[in-house]
């Protein structure tokens, strides 16, 4: 229950953790059970270092209703997490709306988390509700390079129902470095679980996510959860990520299990994923689980380039169980390139469960490119369901070029009978080029299984 209100003056502070092998929870600077700090004009620095010991030893920790507040004075953190086994974090903020706010200051985090030898050593982590927020135009930046350890040590950390990231007219820049880890899940930027990161007028965001090492799920972004929201009203979005790791399923950007990325108003999205390396599934991008990414009147441009992996299902981009990519009336656009293993690696893949790249009346274009010396890779592939379709007036356009392999490397292949790509009122337009196979039936366009390919009304 500490209050500072040092009015126009700056507030500068720095913690030092002592170092105790026997103890845990050696914090370097800590704000929490209701202590507050406010300024208005003046400036917030604060730096904290953390001690080494058994576990939970963070740079700075703000928690249990902590707060720092200013109106146009910026704000600066810098903390860097401890030696131990686990849950060393360089900034650890969360529980009973701990927040970070400033009106028309700027906010920066910078978060290097500690050494450890188990996991949760990220950058920056934020749950249970801690929030970081600029009410007018405040611009914040945070960046997070998570410690080493084995699993789950991501660069920034997002996670849980009332843990907010939001501006009003400023911008959103998170840039995150998954961890050294031994084994998976060691993600540049994981938002989850309920979590929010939100542009509520003009406001734009960039996040920047690069996965650590490990085998596997050493995901560039991951966006995972019902209720999990990444939106803005009328700012573009955009995200970059690419996947580390070195056996399988490391993507550059994913968003599942019915997580949102959207833009509500005129704002346009651009994701952009390349996938890690090893031996398969090793996607550029992908929206799967009933994940959604979507605009209203703004532009998305979606790419994705899969990774270097030796073997098969390399995709550039993946739609896939109920995932949608979907734009109202803006420009849709889907390019991807396979990674160069041996088969199965398709250039864009949609399937399973009504999965749906679609417009309504916006111009949807996708564009696969396959790569892989063995057979059935694909430049655009359709399954099980999968959808390619404009509902409206946009005209849909489609090119796909096979890969250079053996047998069955076609350049649009739909697979099945439930499978489409339609378009109602709008021009609809194939291109398919076959792969310069060294085995038989490599065909640029493959229709298989009375699958359909229609246009329904006037174009």
């Amino acid at each position: 229950n500490t209050t500072l209100n040092a009015a126009v003056g700056n507030i500068a502070i720095r913690g030092e953790g002592y170092d105790d092998a026997a103890q845990s929870f050696l914090y370097g600077t800590a704000l929490s059970q209701n202590s507050h700090l406010y300024t208005t004009s003046g400036t917030v620095n604060i730096t904290g270092v953390a001690g080494d010991g058994i576990e939970n030893n963070h740079g700075i920790l703000f928690y249990d209703n902590g707060g720092i507040h200013t109106q146009s004075g910026n704000i600066s953190l810098n903390g860097t997490g401890g030696m131990g086994t686990r849950l060393n974090v360089g900034v650890r903020g969360g529980l009973n709306n701990a927040t970070i706010e400033s009106v028309n200051g700027n906010i920066t985090l910078t978060g290097q988390g500690g050494s450890g030898s188990q996991n949760g050593n990220h950058g920056v982590h934020f749950d249970l509700g801690g929030k970081i927020k600029t009410t007018g135009t405040g611009n914040f930046l945070i960046m997070g390079t998570a410690g080493t350890g084995t699993n789950t040590n991501a660069g920034i950390a997002l996670q849980g129902s009332g843990t907010e990231v939001s501006t009003t007219n400023g911008s959103i820049g998170l840039a995150g470095q998954g961890g050294n880890g031994s084994q998976d899940a060691n993600f540049g930027i994981l938002i989850n679980s309920g979590a929010k990161v939100k542009a509520t007028s003009v406001g734009s965001m960039t996040l920047t996510g690069t996965g650590g090492n490990g085998t596997q799920a050493n995901h560039g972004i991951m966006i995972s959860g019902a209720q999990t929201d990444v939106s803005s009203q009328n700012g573009n979005i955009n995200l970059t990520g690419h996947g580390g790791g070195s056996v399988n399923t490391n993507h550059g950007v994913r968003i599942e299990s019915n997580a949102k990325v959207r833009a509500l108003g005129n704002g346009n999205i651009t994701a952009t994923g390349i996938g890690g390396n090893g031996n398969t599934y090793n996607y550029g991008t992908t929206v799967l689980y009933g994940g959604q990414l979507t605009t209203t009147t703004g532009n998305l441009t979606v790419t994705g380039t899969g990774g270097t992996g030796i073997t098969s299902y390399n995709y550039g981009v993946l739609v896939y169980d109920s995932g949608l990519v979907h734009s109202d009336s803006g420009v849709l656009s889907v390019t991807g390139t396979s990674g160069a293993g041996t088969s199965g690696n398709h250039g864009v893949h949609v399937a399973l469960n009504t999965a749906e790249i679609s417009t309504i009346n916006g111009n949807l274009t996708v564009t696969g490119n396959a790569q892989g010396s063995g057979d059935s890779n694909f430049g655009v592939s359709l399954a099980t369901t999968g959808k390619i379709k404009s509902t409206g007036s946009g005209t849909v356009t489609i090119a796909g070029t096979g890969a250079n392999g053996g047998s069955q490397n076609h350049g649009i292949s739909v697979l099945d009978s439930n499978s489409e790509i339609s378009s109602t009122h709008g021009n609809l337009t194939l291109t398919g080029t076959a792969g310069n196979g060294s085995g038989t039936t490599n065909r640029g366009i493959n229709n298989n299984g009375g699958s359909k390919i229609k246009v329904a009304g006037t174009g």
